[in-house]
């Protein structure tokens, strides 16, 4: 996998789509078991012990910068990016309620969406 630090442009789609079907999610306790790609996020699918059933996450395509989606920090390669997505579904399926882990149904996309808690770096 690309070195992507201080690159000029972000990964692509495909090299963020291929790292994420190729993880093994060690951190993460349940099931990735899909990858649905927007044109501004993608949003995986999964299930967990917690809350068997099919659920999205939805994260943002990574800048150029890779900055990690569970630490705000900047990261050296697409794999560390994936990594911090580990440790945000295995910290929010660990902590969150099950009622907040059931999401809202999104029409669009006909799955239910869990909301992401707001990250401690953006406040």
């Amino acid at each position: 996998m690309a070195d992507h630090q201080g690159a000029e442009t972000p990964p692509s789609h495909e090299e963020v789509e291929e790292t994420l079907r190729s993880t093994r999610w060690p951190l993460f306790d349940g099931h990735v078991e899909g990858v649905v790609l927007r044109d501004e996020d993608f949003q995986l699918l999964v299930s967990h012990p917690r809350n068997p059933e099919t659920v999205a996450v939805t994260y943002a395509w990574p800048d150029r910068s890779l900055t990690g989606p569970s630490t705000g920090e900047p990261q050296t390669s697409l794999a560390h990016w994936v990594h911090e997505i580990d440790m945000d579904l295995a910290e929010m399926f660990a902590t969150e309620s099950t009622d907040q882990l059931k999401g809202l149904l999104d029409p669009e996309t006909g799955f239910r969406v869990v909301p992401l808690p707001r990250p401690w770096f953006v406040l």
